[in-house]
C-alpha cells in the first residue's frame, strides 16, 4: 500500500490543466482608446513613435521587429506604420 505525502493544496497547485487563450480584438480596446487620447494633443503620437523606436531599433532580429509592428497595428494601423517608419529610420541612418 502506497501513502501519498501530498496534501490537497499541494495537489491542486501542482496539477496541469489544459487551458488555452487567444488574443482577440477586445484585448486592444484600452490601448486603442489611449492612442485616440494621445491624438487629441499635437505631437503626442509622433513622440510616442520616437519613444518606442528608440528602444525597438536595438532589436537586431528583423522578424521580431516585424512582429512588434504587427502587434501595434492591431491597436491602430497608423500606430504600427508610424513605429515602423521611425524605427527603420533609426536603423538605416
Amino acid at each position: 500500500m502506497s501513502i501519498s505525502t501530498l496534501t490537497e493544496h499541494e495537489k491542486w497547485v501542482g496539477e496541469v490543466t489544459n487551458f488555452q487563450t487567444h488574443v482577440t480584438d477586445e484585448d486592444f480596446e484600452q490601448a486603442t482608446a489611449l492612442w485616440e487620447v494621445l491624438g487629441k494633443e499635437p505631437g503626442h503620437q509622433e513622440r510616442f513613435f520616437g519613444n518606442v523606436a528608440a528602444h525597438l531599433n536595438q532589436v537586431k532580429n528583423a522578424r521580431l521587429r516585424s512582429d512588434v509592428y504587427a502587434l501595434f497595428s492591431r491597436v491602430s494601423p497608423e500606430l504600427g506604420s508610424g513605429i515602423k517608419k521611425a524605427t527603420e529610420a533609426l536603423i538605416s541612418g
